[in-house]
C-alpha cells in the first residue's frame, strides 16, 4: 500500500529569501521580461512569449509566497491557488477581475501556458504602459487584453511587497522600460 504524504514546508531564512528574490525575481525574471518589452519599441517582438512568461512567473511568485509563509505544498490543485494568490496582490483591479467572475486562469494563464494560444479573442500588447490594469477590457474592441508593460509594473510592485513582507527590505529598482505608449505589436490568433 502506497501512502500519500504531504511535502514538508519549505524552510527558508531571510538570507535564503533574499538570495532567491535577488537572483531570480529581481534579476532573471525582471530583466527577461523588461528586455522583451523594451525590444518591442523598435519593432515586432515576442508578445505571446512575454505573456506566457508573465503568467508562469505570477504562479511561481504565488507558490514562493505560500512556501515562505509555511503553507504546506499540496500534490494536486495548487497551481490555480498560487496564481490567483499573487494576482490578488497585484492590486485592486486584479482582485476585482477575480471577484467579478472573470476567469483569468482559464482565458490567460491556462490557455497561454498549455496551448500557447488564447481561448477567446484576446489581444496581447507589448509596451502599452498607459493601461490602468495589465488585464482589462479594451473599450475600442470590446475584447480583453493583456497589457504586458502595465502588468509587469504591477507584478514588480507586488513582488517587492512580498519580498518586503518576508525580509523587511526593499527591492532593487525595477528595470526601466523604454517609454512609448500605445504601441500595439500584434493580435493573438
Amino acid at each position: 500500500m502506497v501512502r500519500r504524504t504531504t511535502p514538508a514546508p519549505l524552510l527558508l531564512g531571510k538570507d535564503d529569501i533574499e538570495r532567491i528574490f535577488r537572483k531570480y525575481v529581481f534579476k532573471f525574471i525582471s530583466n527577461d521580461i523588461a528586455r522583451v518589452i523594451s525590444r518591442a519599441h523598435s519593432g515586432p517582438s515576442e508578445n505571446l512569449l512575454c505573456a506566457v512568461g508573465l503568467m508562469t512567473y505570477t504562479e511561481f511568485l504565488g507558490w514562493l509566497d505560500r512556501r515562505i509563509s509555511g503553507i504546506p505544498e499540496r500534490k494536486y490543485g495548487e497551481n490555480r491557488e498560487c496564481f490567483e494568490l499573487f494576482l490578488r496582490q497585484m492590486g485592486p483591479r486584479y482582485r476585482a477581475l477575480l471577484d467579478g467572475g472573470y476567469d483569468v486562469w482559464k482565458h490567460f494563464r491556462n490557455a497561454l501556458v498549455h496551448e500557447y494560444a488564447v481561448r477567446e479573442e484576446i489581444d496581447v500588447f507589448l509596451p502599452a504602459q498607459q493601461a490602468v490594469c495589465g488585464i482589462q477590457l479594451d473599450p475600442k474592441t470590446g475584447r480583453y487584453g493583456l497589457w504586458c508593460g502595465r502588468y509587469f509594473k504591477d507584478f514588480y510592485a507586488a513582488a517587492d511587497a512580498v519580498y518586503h513582507r518576508h525580509t523587511g527590505r526593499k527591492a532593487p529598482r525595477r528595470p526601466v522600460l523604454r517609454p512609448r505608449f500605445g504601441h500595439r505589436v500584434a493580435r493573438s490568433p
